[in-house]
């Protein structure tokens, strides 16, 4: 769970086997840290160097050793600090890129379930509610498998949703806690709507997710996301 974290928040896969093995051992050699977190010896030196860069890894001499020390927890922390200054920043001109070309919709393609977790994970972005249609695969197989409190999550930052999905055990079960979850559920029969991808509404953006052939795409139109805001809202207008 750490280590998939530490993935998430952008470190490279070795680099937190590395920093979470020498977090653990406290202070160690290279060979100690690179048997540690199973990596090949050789990789460990180069690796070492980026963490060092980054100010998460640290040498000291003892005994005449030469060893690695792992920055505390907190240097996470700090580091998040100032890549979110770096961003505040460039915002201005980011934007200033957006509204130039603001008129051509966006589509980002994405691949594999790191690549689906991505995509959904795009609604917590949400200005107002989120129209869901959906079967259960992409969020029970997928995202709470890499994002175990993404509900929590979305709950904290008041993101209501609604959906619309098949009348499966799972998702009734589901439905019994709508209230806690900020969510209104409507079910519809799975044998007549045998819904294969999960879609999302929301601000300017439709996301699509395919467990199945392990695919997501956000297309970010206006036009397109208020057509198919509007089609759900009679839908929903439609059903019990």
């Amino acid at each position: 769970m750490l280590y998939r974290t530490l993935v998430d928040l952008g470190f490279e896969e070795k680099e937190a086997k590395l920093y979470l093995a020498a977090l653990e051992l406290g202070e160690g050699t290279v060979a100690q840290i690179a048997e540690k977190a199973d990596v090949n010896r050789a990789t460990t030196y180069f690796i070492a160097q980026a963490l060092k860069q980054k100010g998460l890894l640290a040498s000291s001499l003892k005994k005449k050793k030469k060893l690695l020390v792992a920055a505390g927890p907190e240097k996470l922390d700090e580091l998040l600090d100032q890549r979110k200054s770096v961003l505040q920043k460039i915002l201005p001109e980011l934007r200033g890129l957006e509204k130039f070309g603001y008129a051509r919709p966006k589509i980002t393609y994405y691949e594999g379930e790191r690549g689906i977790v991505t995509v959904y994970m795009d609604n917590l972005n949400a200005k107002g509610e989120i129209l869901t249609i959906a079967g259960a695969d992409t969020f029970h197989t997928v995202v709470l498998k890499h994002v175990p409190d993404y509900i929590q999550r979305r709950v904290t930052k008041k993101i209501s949703l609604k959906m619309v999905v098949p009348d499966l055990p799972e998702m009734m079960r589901w439905r019994t806690q709508d209230i806690s979850e900020l969510r209104q559920t409507k079910l519809v029969p799975h044998e007549q709507f045998p819904f294969k991808v999960h879609i999302d509404i929301y601000n300017d953006k439709v996301a699509i997710t395919s467990v199945i052939e392990k695919l997501g795409l956000i297309i970010q139109s206006q036009s397109v996301a208020d057509t198919l805001r509007s089609f759900f809202g009679l839908t929903w207008s439609m059903m019990k």
